[in-house]
């Protein structure tokens, strides 16, 4: 019986089938098209399969990476380097996480170390550049970039001679845009223009360099050039959200509200859960006094990010705004469950029970407000007023005095006008 046993498990090993690859590669197929989350589902199917492949956990963390999921992003390269430290690759990538998690020291650490394993890793020195312009240094940032140029075009005449047509032309128009974000940086506009558009004139269907270039026009105040610029980035990369925002900020700017509000909407078909996108909305149509499509925003908010108290604290701000005080206070009181040191909240609590009518529960939520934070001077000045409005005048001046103190300037024009007024 042993031996049958023995025969029996050999046969059900050599039938265990492992579908690592065919899950790897459907990811790799989800992430070309640009589809991350199904890339990510593969991904993470291949990792059940076999958990010890760099390759995908470095793919894994390139989906993130690409939708904005940071900490997982860091997560996955750190698993990848640990299954293979050897690929300089990762350590640039994981770099650039921590640039943008505004970890600059680290990141600029594993771009020298990437560097040190690869001393012609061109994308390298490009991170490295934008960390180096990130910490404040922009001549130390436009001299590796020229550097990363430089090795770019060397590396590319060598492969020309050999026959390989790969000519570092993404490298280099890499390097150009981070040679016009440091002009930018020092407002030099037209230094920016030209170095955004060598990065342009190397790879047309590259979106970044063409949002650098709307962004440098509003620095030179030509919004019409602007607006161009971010609608071809828009063609280019449809589905970046972050493009939509700076444009639709862009017509809010320059009183464009409808304008701004199609951009909003166009940006929500990408993506309905984005909560910056209903802010927005929010902002134009409370301006507009259009509360019923502003609640529609705010509810959404809360609907889309259930655990962050200023949804509901900018939703109880507008309800209070329409005299629904008991709505209000609904709002405000969620924000506080979520928070309950949401000094904003508690204050707003008490404007809502004031304005009903009923003193003692205002004063105590000002009084709480001002325990948690000793800074915020409207419910000082909130009590301030309701108290004065009771009577009590020395102790009204002296909630107006305390928020004059900490820099409040309405508090300090109402203390001078009574000044006045008794002169």
């Amino acid at each position: 019986m042993k031996a049958v046993a023995f025969v029996l498990a050999i046969c059900l090993a050599a039938c265990k089938i492992s579908y690592y690859q065919p899950y790897f590669e459907m990811a790799e197929r989800f992430y070309v098209a640009g589809d991350y989350t199904r890339a990510i589902e593969m991904y993470m199917e291949a990792i059940q399969q076999k958990d010890k492949k760099a390759e995908a956990f470095f793919g894994l963390a390139m989906s993130y990476y690409q939708r904005g999921n940071l900490e997982e992003a860091m997560l996955a390269f750190e698993k990848a380097i640990e299954l293979d430290p050897d690929r300089e690759s990762s350590y640039q990538r994981l770099a650039s996480v921590h640039l943008d998690l505004g970890d600059i020291d680290t990141a600029i650490a594993l771009c020298r170390k990437a560097i040190r394993m690869d001393r012609e890793f061109v994308e390298a020195y490009n991170t490295l550049g934008h960390a180096l312009l990130a910490s404040g240094k922009a001549d130390s940032a436009e001299s590796t970039f020229f550097y990363a140029i430089k090795l770019a075009r060397s590396l590319s005449a060598r492969d020309r001679g050999s026959g390989y047509r790969s000519l570092y032309v993404d490298e280099q128009a890499a390097s150009y845009n981070g040679l016009g974000e440091v002009s930018l940086s020092l407002k030099l506009y037209t230094h920016a223009l030209e170095r955004f558009g060598a990065a342009i004139n190397l790879v047309s269907d590259w979106d970044t360099p063409w949002i650098n270039k709307g962004r440098t026009y509003e620095g030179l105040g030509n919004s019409v050039a602007a607006i161009i610029s971010y609608l071809r980035a828009i063609d280019i990369a449809p589905r970046n959200l972050n493009t939509y925002k700076q444009l639709a900020d862009l017509y809010r700017r320059i009183g464009k509200d409808s304008d701004a509000i199609d951009t909003y909407r166009s940006a929500l078909r990408i993506d309905r859960t984005d909560v910056e996108l209903y802010y927005g909305l929010a902002d134009i149509y409370e301006k507009r006094k259009d509360y019923l499509r502003t609640e529609g925003a705010f509810l959404n908010i809360v609907k889309y990010a259930p655990d962050d108290p200023t949804g509901y604290y900018r939703t109880g701000r507008m309800f209070l705004s329409e005299s629904d005080y008991d709505r209000a206070i609904d709002y405000f009181t969620k924000a506080t469950e979520l928070d309950s040191r949401h000094a904003e909240s508690i204050n707003g609590l008490g404007e809502a029970y004031q304005a009903k009518g009923e003193a003692k529960e205002a004063r105590q939520a000002y009084e709480r407000a001002i325990a948690c934070d000793s800074l915020f001077t409207l419910p000082l000045r909130n009590l301030g007023s309701m108290i004065l409005g009771q009577g009590n005048e020395p102790e009204g001046i002296r909630y107006y005095q305390k928020a004059a103190a900490l820099g409040d300037v309405d508090a300090m024009i109402f203390l001078r006008a009574r000044e006045n007024i008794k002169k």
